[in-house]
């Protein structure tokens, strides 16, 4: 079963951080998880954040219990997995919500811009307005 519920994780992580990487540009050093949840409700923003600092808690009261048994080292594998399912729920779901974030916006010399820019950073011209897109 643990195996089944690991293995899963691949099969949705993958996608979603895809799907994230795609929403913010590919740029990783600039990377917001504002950007990607932008679609979903705040309360949803708010239980993955908190799954993940579940997860975390979890985590930190194994690593602190000297005895280990197969109980808890099962539950801190369930929290992590919670964690990720959680994380590529919201992201597939912000993307379904919004899908314009998944396309690209081009300045009108034919720059990729992001979203939220109303200027290119490579020319300085006006972004080109959602909906108005050509390229």
């Amino acid at each position: 079963m643990s195996v089944a519920l690991g293995g899963g994780i691949f099969a949705v992580w993958i996608p979603a951080v895809l799907i994230a990487q795609r929403i913010n540009n590919g740029n990783r050093l600039k990377f917001s998880w504002k950007k990607v949840l932008a679609g979903c409700p705040d309360w949803m923003r708010y239980a993955t954040f908190a799954i993940f600092g579940y997860a975390i808690v979890n985590f930190l009261m194994l690593i602190s219990n000297s005895s280990v048994d197969n109980e808890q080292g099962i539950r801190a594998f369930t929290g992590h997995g919670m964690a990720f399912y959680a994380m590529a729920f919201s992201i597939f779901f912000s993307s379904w919500n919004l899908p314009g974030m998944l396309s690209a916006r081009y300045c009108p010399a034919g720059h990729e811009v992001s979203h939220d820019d109303r200027f290119c950073s490579l020319c300085g011209l006006p972004a080109a307005q959602t909906g108005q897109d050509d390229n």
